[in-house]
């Protein structure tokens, strides 16, 4: 809660599950440090889990939601309508599409914000495909988009050429609290040879070539342990029988005391095919570890220089072969290792995510206190109360109006802005504008079906209250300044579209989420 505020502000985290994920566990923390700091946190999930449970404060509300996408989807859309929290967050693809869709049929879609903690490989489930394909359309429809990395952002925008503008990069909150003790220099070299790894055992997180290069070297004082669990179990145990290193290798499965365990390790590697960030990297850089990690995308933004870390080529088993050779032989001093960790802290990750949060509220357009979109849609029945105004009929019913109806004024154009440009558009009007008359025809409206936010730049006679045509200078006036405005925003406020009344009330994309809100709702 920043030094600003009156109230604590309602946050809304959202994921799967407390599941033994890196995501889980960094959403979890993240909830936690908020709540800490005096915000009134919830964390809604779709069904029980107890793997990253301990990282959730008790003093954050656990919501669990019905078992099913879409009654869990529209649980969050209720959810988030009765609650109305200042910004909601969601982490991984699958929930940021299930938020996406909630919050906009709450109408709270402005207050969004959806985390991406890996590439769309990572995860291969039917709807986080979906999710990632939408992912042009998802970061317009939220209030921001946050990537886990350098990495992560860079293949949003060029993968699916998403606006640089609409994605953000902010680090996870890697490094343990408490924070482990300083090493002396030589305590590592004092350890048994064990090489340690940690990560579930599917093929993206590459144990084969890890198992190959452990093969390689040759010596019958090193071990290798392996903690966590997945559907590779079998196949990795078979590669190190027919390695003949099974005796020196040891795959105990989820283990809750990881830090216990890196404590008596000397080197960590990391072998995956791609990773967006790296959280246990980090974790074993406070550990003050000798690490070695593929160059796969993030771990080249914690391992900067060779002081912290050797990064050699992606499943390259010679080159990772020799680089456990030199740090079982050498592993190094750990201070600058653990100071490199230190720059991941859970106060950096959230005071980044605070900033955001404030962002998103400033700029956000629907009430905090009142929301006229959800009492429409039945929110007294969970004990709303109606908005002052909703009986008034818009005076302009843009998209906000019956189907298929017109603006009552002669309305002859619209520009559709995201959240944070419609000021930038506001102002281009003010200074093209020259006339009170048309200043006064400048209305927000929001689209009924999906609560998004518009600018209309409508015209009409204000001594003709009845409806009459508009004069005929003004009009001119009128359809100048939308041509300006249309022009300048669509370089510096980006919008989503800037055309004249007639051309089409929807694109194919937002049709397509109005279909999926038609499915749930």
């Amino acid at each position: 809660m920043t030094a600003s505020s009156t109230r604590p502000r309602k946050l809304l985290f959202y994921a799967p599950a407390l599941l033994d994920g890196g995501a889980e566990r960094v959403w979890a923390r993240l909830a936690s440090a908020f709540a800490a700091h005096g915000d009134a946190v919830s964390f809604a999930v779709d069904f029980g889990a107890t793997q990253s449970a301990p990282f959730l404060s008790r003093d954050v509300a656990l919501e669990v939601l019905p078992r099913g996408h879409f009654q869990s989807t529209r649980a969050l859309a209720r959810l988030i309508a009765a609650r109305r929290p200042d910004a909601t967050l969601s982490a991984l693809a699958v929930a940021n599409l299930k938020h996406a869709i909630a919050a906009t049929r709450a109408g709270r879609r402005d207050r969004a914000i959806l985390a991406y903690h890996g590439f769309s490989e990572s995860e291969p489930q039917l709807l986080s495909r979906i999710g990632y394909r939408l992912t042009p359309l998802l970061t317009r429809l939220g209030a921001a988009t946050v990537a886990g990395s350098a990495a992560l952002r860079y293949d949003f925008i060029a993968r699916y050429v998403v606006p640089q503008r609409r994605v953000r990069t902010i680090y996870n909150p890697a490094a343990p609290v408490p924070f482990p003790e300083p090493l002396p220099a030589g305590a590592l070299a004092a350890r048994p040879k064990t090489i340690i790894a940690l990560g579930r055992l599917v093929p993206d997180k590459d144990f084969v070539t890890l198992l190959r290069a452990f093969a390689r070297l040759g010596d019958r004082d090193a071990r290798l342990v392996i903690l966590g669990e997945g559907p590779e179990r079998g196949r990795l145990e078979a590669e190190a029988r027919d390695l003949s290193v099974a005796g020196q290798v040891d795959m105990p499965g989820f283990k809750s005391d990881v830090a216990a365990r890196l404590d008596a390790a000397r080197v960590f590697v990391l072998p995956s095919r791609r990773e967006a960030f790296g959280l246990a990297c980090v974790d074993a850089l406070a550990h003050g570890l000798a690490v070695i990690a593929t160059d796969c995308g993030g771990p080249a933004e914690i391992l900067v220089t060779p002081a912290h870390g050797t990064l050699t080529p992606v499943g390259d088993v010679e080159a990772l072969a020799r680089a456990l050779a030199a740090a079982l032989g050498d592993p190094g001093d750990p201070a600058l290792r653990q100071v490199r960790a230190r720059e991941f802290s859970l106060d950096a990750a959230r005071d980044h995510y605070d900033a955001l949060i404030g962002e998103v509220i400033t700029h956000a357009r629907s009430p905090g206190a009142c929301d006229r979109r959800s009492a429409r849609r039945g929110g007294e029945l969970l004990g709303q109360p109606r908005c002052e105004g909703d009986d008034r009929k818009d005076r302009i019913g843009l998209a906000g109006g019956r189907k298929g109806r017109r603006a009552k004024h002669g309305e002859i154009g619209r520009i559709e802005t995201s959240e944070i440009a419609v000021d930038d558009a506001l102002a281009a009007v003010r200074a093209h504008a020259r006339s009170a008359d048309v200043m006064r025809s400048v209305r927000h409206q929001r689209q009924r079906r999906l609560g998004a936010r518009r600018f209309a730049l409508t015209v009409f006679n204000p001594t003709e209250a009845g409806g009459g045509k508009p004069q005929p200078e003004l009009l001119m006036r009128a359809h100048e300044t939308f041509r300006v405005v249309a022009t300048e925003t669509q370089v510096d406020a980006e919008p989503r579209r800037a055309e004249p009344v007639g051309l089409g009330r929807q694109r194919h994309a937002a049709i397509g989420v109005g279909n999926l809100l038609g499915v749930i709702g």
